[in-house]
């Protein structure tokens, strides 16, 4: 069975909005971002207000911390529930609408801007918080500015090794998964990543990224002139995808039967100290690209967003694909 996980859910927030028939509503280009309608009722003439105060509101003194807001319409006004996710630099555009909306974040953080704000300050609402997004004249602009998602996908097949040729077969139905012909070092010592399957073994490959919305981001922040920003962003997105990585293969091990003992140290872990290996395609055990086809094709990642481009390379960047060994004596080596 293919298995799928994500590490970090996207920023999702509920949202009641009321909205007064023959108004427009005005609004930018929405990126990286979808709406769902939960329901949807009509109305007719509206006189409600909504009135909130924490618990700590007192200590806090944050006048953001208040829901406050006053509905009042005359004739037919519907009224929307509505989920919205935000990717990663995802943002609703400029806009304005109508009627309030009631937000309730679920997941992640929302961050603020006020149009009508010179100093365009920002207001942060994390899970659990609730604000109310004004209507009428008031511009605003609502984005996913910290969260980076994980995502993975995963399955353990059948193996047999056959000199440096490696089949993987499907569990279901035996027939052959995955193909590859590995090469060999030089010398009568010569390694092989074949080496390390043997008769009635397993071998787990996975894909994982955390590259969803990043390019968009990146890419905004440069247009901004945050060039530093930019950068760091899309190293993160890089870095939390090898992280990803290396916390799938912990999983893996312990769903092998030998989970890593407690007293291991996160140095070792990063050192690779463990119990088996994994090769990316690309790399010196493995260095033909082309192999991804064929894992890509057993494995199909294209469900959690990722492709591979005509040269082989994985698309978004920020993602990393590996072929796992148990063999206690694999180690990292070149041809």
């Amino acid at each position: 069975m293919r298995r799928r996980l994500t590490w970090m859910i996207l920023l999702s927030a509920a949202i009641v909005v009321t909205i007064h028939y023959g108004r427009p509503l005005l609004a930018t280009t929405a990126t990286g971002f979808q709406g769902t309608t939960i329901a949807v009722g009509r109305f007719g003439d509206i006189d409600a207000s909504n009135h909130l105060i924490p618990p700590d509101f007192w200590k806090s003194k944050e006048k953001r911390d208040i829901w406050l807001s006053f509905q009042k319409t005359k004739g037919l006004s519907d009224l929307f529930v509505q989920s919205n996710v935000w990717a990663p630099g995802g943002s609703t555009g400029w806009h304005t609408h109508p009627g309030h909306s009631l937000i309730i974040v679920t997941a992640g953080t929302v961050t603020a801007y006020d149009g009508d704000d010179p100093s365009c300050t920002l207001y942060v609402y994390t899970q659990g918080m609730g604000f109310v997004d004004q209507g009428g004249d008031h511009f605003h602009v609502l984005r996913n500015e910290g969260a980076i998602e994980a995502r993975a996908v995963w399955r353990f097949f059948p193996a047999e090794a056959d000199g440096e040729r490696l089949r993987l077969r499907c569990p279901e139905t035996g027939t052959i998964a995955a193909e590859w012909v590995f090469p060999r070092q030089a010398g009568p010592e010569g390694l092989c990543l074949s080496d390390y399957v043997l008769a009635g073994d397993h071998v787990a490959i996975f894909v994982t990224t955390a590259g969803r919305g990043v390019r968009e981001r990146s890419e905004e922040l440069k247009r901004r002139g945050e060039f530093l920003r930019s950068h760091a962003f899309a190293a993160l997105a890089l870095e939390t995808a090898e992280a990803a990585a290396e916390a799938l293969h912990r999983r893996l091990r312990a769903e092998w039967g030998f989970p890593d003992p407690p007293e291991v140290a996160a140095e070792d872990r990063l050192a690779a100290r463990y119990r088996g290996k994994r090769y990316s395609f690309g790399y010196p055990a493995c260095p033909d690209l082309a192999g991804q086809r064929a894992l890509f094709a057993a494995l199909r990642p294209e469900e959690i967003g990722v492709e591979l481009t005509e040269g082989d390379m994985m698309e978004p960047e920020a993602s990393v694909s590996a072929l796992v060994v148990h063999h206690p004596d694999a180690r990292y080596f070149g041809v």
